[in-house]
């Protein structure tokens, strides 16, 4: 699984970066295919977004999420991501 964190606005700390890569890590037990991921983290105006963008052979899976944590964007966006893969 390869999971590529970006930033605009904001910086990623260490901490969230291992989380991400941690909470990312787990969904690669659906896949049979090499899982790529891309997170992108963003800051407007005190509000911070969180965009997770799944891509496994001709599967794309898509989370968008706003809020004023970003630990809590994660787990928002980690929900939206499975509900979705199970529906698949």
């Amino acid at each position: 699984m390869k999971v590529e964190v970006t930033s605009k606005n904001y910086r990623v700390s260490d901490r969230l970066q291992s989380l991400i890569e941690k909470k990312v890590g787990k969904l690669e037990k659906f896949f049979d295919k090499p899982v790529k991921v891309k997170v992108v983290c963003t800051r407007h105006d005190k509000r911070e977004k969180m965009e997770v963008n799944l891509t496994s052979g001709s599967v794309f899976i898509r989370s968008e999420v706003e809020s004023d944590n970003m630990y809590a964007n994660l787990d928002v966006c980690m929900a939206k991501i499975e509900k979705q893969i199970i529906k698949y």
